[in-house]
């Protein structure tokens, strides 16, 4: 196999991936829209275990490409499909920045209600207390 045709395989593979990743990636924003943080810890385990091959595979096309010393006789097809990887790549980290701030937005949101829910235990908890008598003076309610 010569390094053209390596260089399509590595092409069709970086695509097969990303292409698994946006897809994850639409699931992820399901689950952080939805509040299922059991899910998206899921759909984040599955995300990890596609981007070290997504790694490889990217650093194998550009080691091929910074070595080349003729320009690659790659098909149209692959040109074509290298490019749509690079926007889908684009779109890729856009998406995951939207999500993270998503996240730090539903975590403040969280934390929010959990100091009002707090404070409103805490003032309710002090309206039913009965008042104790005032230090040094006789209770003659009895």
């Amino acid at each position: 196999m010569n390094q053209d045709s390596h260089l399509e395989t590595w092409i069709e593979k970086r695509f097969e991936l990303l292409s698994g990743l946006l897809d994850l990636t639409t699931h992820q924003e399901a689950a952080i829209e939805a509040g299922q943080m059991n899910e998206l810890m899921q759909i984040l385990g599955e995300k990890s275990r596609w981007l070290r091959p997504l790694l490889e595979v990217s650093q194998s096309i550009s080691d091929a490409r910074r070595n080349q010393t003729t320009p690659a006789n790659i098909s149209s097809q692959h040109r074509s499909q290298h490019q749509r990887a690079e926007e889908m790549h684009a779109e890729l980290l856009q998406r995951e920045s939207a999500c993270e701030s998503a996240l730090v937005s539903s975590r403040q949101s969280l934390s929010e209600a959990l100091t009002q829910t707090s404070s409103s235990r805490h003032a309710a908890k002090q309206y039913r207390q009965p008042e104790s008598p005032a230090r040094g003076s006789l209770d003659l309610s009895q």
